[in-house]
């Protein structure tokens, strides 16, 4: 399950640029699920008309374990169809109202069967229902399986605990404070696990003469469509290296309320190699965080 671009959007105004929610965005765990009848990234999510359908309503709880939001321990029954049935359903939307035409997509999710292979459609005819067991549902910001040490390697993530914070606001869960500052660090990782993941405990923040963390400030943000944030203006490490800082592989992004607790982390294209007397920085535009997903309906 993915973030629509409509959610996307607001969490990088919240959580980057300090704004607050428009209305009528609500934060709640109660949802309404909806299907979606045109492909998936064909254009606006259009659902079945008439013949008994409706949306309906589904809670998502936080699951600490693997630090997602999944299922609510009730299954997921749609009325039966009747008539002529509801056509081809290429994926499921989840909407913060009921009526259907209505309301806000924060959720879209495709198929998959039980052992987790993508179904791209199926078809719901007259006197059939639709039905979901327990557990068969979640949102993640990185997928399924979250390990609390580790962070995600596809050049760049959000750390575990941090996607718990975005995502238990989001359902007013918890609350997180309205205006998000962040400091830069810097640093290199020694080993990727099995997993293909980076690991915590090998990650080495820069600790040469010279070097302290940078602070990003709200101001220093630029939002874009789908999610997309970029940093506007140069972050540079102002006191240079006074002694050889060494390989310097990955950029982490700290909140200023949480200087042990990486929230985001980008791992550089090329590794660059700070000596004493060198001076480090990421020039406008090239720090980019994606939330969410791309655009896709």
């Amino acid at each position: 399950m993915f973030f629509s671009d409509y959610l996307s959007n607001i969490i990088c105004k919240y959580f980057f640029l300090g704004e607050n929610p428009p209305s009528p965005f609500l934060n709640k765990t109660n949802l309404y699920m909806g299907l979606q009848t045109n492909a998936v990234g064909s254009g606006p999510p259009t659902e079945p008309a008439g013949n008994g359908y409706a949306r309906v309503p589904i809670v998502l709880s936080w699951y600490a374990q693997d630090r997602y939001l999944h299922q609510a321990n009730n299954p997921i029954y749609f009325p039966r169809a009747s008539g002529g049935g509801w056509g081809t359903i290429y994926g499921g939307l989840l909407y913060d109202a009921s009526p259907v035409g209505t309301g806000n997509l924060f959720y879209w999710v495709n198929w998959e069967d039980v052992s987790g292979v993508p179904i791209d459609s199926f078809t719901i005819s007259g006197g059939q229902r639709l039905y979901f067991p327990v557990w068969r549902m979640f949102v993640a910001l990185r997928g399924k399986h979250f390990y609390p040490d580790y962070f995600n390697v596809e050049n760049g993530g959000v750390s575990d605990e941090y996607c718990g914070v975005i995502l238990k606001w989001v359902q007013n869960i918890e609350a997180v404070p309205h205006a998000r500052t962040y400091n830069m660090a810097i640093g290199r990782n020694a080993a990727f696990d099995a997993r293909g993941n980076l690991s915590n405990y090998y990650w080495a923040e820069c600790s040469g003469d010279g070097y302290s963390r940078q602070p990003i400030n709200a101001s220093d943000w630029t939002q874009y469509p789908y999610g997309v944030i970029k940093n506007n203006k140069e972050i540079i490490f102002t006191n240079g290296a006074q002694s050889d800082w060494g390989n310097i592989t990955d950029v982490l992004l700290y909140p200023s309320d949480a200087p042990n607790n990486p929230a985001f982390w980008g791992h550089l294209d090329t590794a660059i190699t700070v000596n004493e007397n060198d001076a480090f920085s990421i020039t406008e535009n090239r720090l980019t965080i994606t939330i969410g997903t791309r655009n896709v309906i």
